[in-house]
């Protein structure tokens, strides 16, 4: 895992997210600290918690601040959607060790280039050789109509 501290400055309060703030973070969800497990905890019933979370682990490493749920859900409550977003892509930017449109953009050219591969690989069916096909898609019978009735 490679933790770096990202920075973002939000209605004149400074968020840093880093080791500490991710701590706080999966301590209070008690998810892991991985990408996958810190992102799916902003899903579902524990959205609202999440943020509440990043918030106060944001303020605490980005301004020394220990805010309160009360004064984090404050916080939230001013925030923008575009604002959420922009702390949250922060956050998760730390987690991963580079802005994180840019690991979306790298996982988007693997994920790619596997499905290019898989497709390369599959070769459509050959259909059988020697086979006449008959008018409802059944094979041709060298039977005539009189051999059947006999």
């Amino acid at each position: 895992m490679a933790i770096k501290v990202f920075t973002t400055k939000i209605g004149g309060r400074n968020f840093a997210f880093g080791n500490l703030a991710l701590r706080r973070f999966t301590e209070a969800l008690g998810c892991a600290p991985n990408i996958v497990s810190v992102h799916a905890a902003f899903k579902g019933s524990t959205q609202i918690g999440a943020v509440i979370e990043m918030i106060k682990g944001g303020a605490e490493q980005g301004n020394d601040d220990l805010l309160t749920d009360r004064e984090a859900g404050d916080i939230m409550d001013t925030l923008s959607e575009e604002q959420q977003v922009k702390l949250m892509e922060t956050f998760l930017s730390s987690i991963v060790g580079e802005p994180f449109q840019e690991y979306l953009d790298k996982l988007k050219a693997e994920l790619e280039k596997i499905q290019q591969n898989e497709a390369a690989e599959v070769k459509p069916e050959e259909e059988p050789k020697n086979v006449e096909a008959s008018p409802t898609g059944g094979a041709k019978s060298k039977t005539t109509p009189s051999e059947k009735s006999a």
